[in-house]
């Protein structure tokens, strides 16, 4: 069926804002740190009808958004040397999807997502930032162009063997685990039927994002009571590394101790295979051979760069997928056609 999930979820077909039921309830226990604090109550949510056209230039970065100097850079700084594409189609392939339509070829896109909804009282959103309404028109788009959504497990088996994906395929990633997950994005999911991945850095689970301090505004990580919430709801939990370092930083014996410490963390705590990774900030490391062993051997059968376009099957190297990185001002359409590669400035 078109603009269906594939796997374990039925499309629902309407498109009215998703309850707020399921959201997390509030939870200022003096015991956690300040951040865990929520206020559950939101704006009212805007009717589907009335979204303003997302006006889209993927190669920009408009001022009216925060520009986080250290973390932009240091996503530019993994795509422009090359280390997110050493083997996946990212150059002339993605260029050429739009022929691949054509003939028929099988396409598989990755979308990572961070942030959903608004930063922080007092904080200015940075590109990483994707509206509540701006990730509901996503999900839209991708029912209306007829992609099918991929639960993790049907990714697996079709990386290894294509042929059992439709012709187009599309996997939901969110990085870094925060709490907006559950209580902004699962509601979505659940309104369109659409599974998804979740990878998540485990040293900070139950934490905020330390890892971006004083780049990123700080946000809740989920605790394990959310990811298990999301786990119920067809939401797959995966490894973001341990420690959030970027792997080109990792000696090889910190490297294997990353993998090994964060897949074995999600296993014990949620009781599920972890079997996909995200690289943090999408570096795949100095060393792909090397980085791609260690993944083997640790029993990983995937793991995702961050930027490029999408990837068409057969994959030439299932540890070095691209991924498409949304933020507020990306043309889905027009990126899942291949048409933008990634951001430029």
């Amino acid at each position: 069926m078109p603009g269906s999930a594939t796997g374990l979820f039925a499309i629902s077909p309407a498109r009215s804002p998703p309850s707020s039921s399921i959201r997390v309830r509030a939870d200022s226990s003096p015991t956690r740190p300040a951040c865990f604090a929520f206020v559950t109550s939101r704006k009212p949510h805007v009717a589907w009808n009335k979204w303003a056209p997302t006006t889209i230039d993927n190669a920009a970065w408009p001022a009216r958004w925060q520009r986080s100097s250290s973390m932009h850079e240091r996503w530019l700084d993994v795509c422009s040397s090359g280390r997110w594409g050493e083997t996946s189609v990212i150059g002339d392939t993605a260029m050429a999807l739009g022929a691949d339509r054509q003939t028929g070829e099988q396409v598989l896109a990755i979308l990572g997502f961070h942030k959903i909804g608004e930063p922080p009282t007092g904080n200015r959103a940075t590109w990483f930032y994707v509206s509540e309404a701006t990730f509901g028109s996503f999900l839209s788009r991708l029912q209306d162009d007829a992609w099918h959504v991929l639960d993790l497990q049907t990714f697996l088996v079709g990386v290894a063997a294509p042929a059992r994906l439709p012709e187009r395929s599309v996997l939901l990633t969110f990085d870094d685990g925060y709490r907006s997950m559950r209580q902004i994005a699962l509601p979505w999911l659940l309104r369109f039927g659409y599974p998804s991945v979740l990878f998540v850095p485990t040293d900070f689970i139950g934490k905020c994002n330390e890892f971006d301090a004083g780049i990123e505004p700080q946000e809740a990580v989920c605790d394990w009571d959310d990811l298990r919430e999301l786990q119920r709801h067809g939401v797959s939990v995966q490894s973001h590394g341990a420690s959030h370092r970027r792997f080109s930083e990792l000696a090889p014996g910190e490297l294997e101790e990353e993998l090994h410490r964060s897949k074995a963390t999600l296993e014990a705590g949620l009781g599920t295979p972890v079997e996909a990774i995200s690289y943090p900030y999408g570096d795949g490391g100095v060393d792909p051979q090397a980085v791609d062993a260690a993944l083997e051997r640790t029993g990983y059968r995937a793991a995702c760069l961050y930027g490029g376009g999408p990837n068409r099957l057969p994959v030439a190297n299932p540890y070095r997928l691209a991924r498409l990185a949304i933020g507020p001002d990306t043309d889905l359409r027009a990126a899942l056609e291949g048409k933008i590669q990634r951001r430029t400035s």
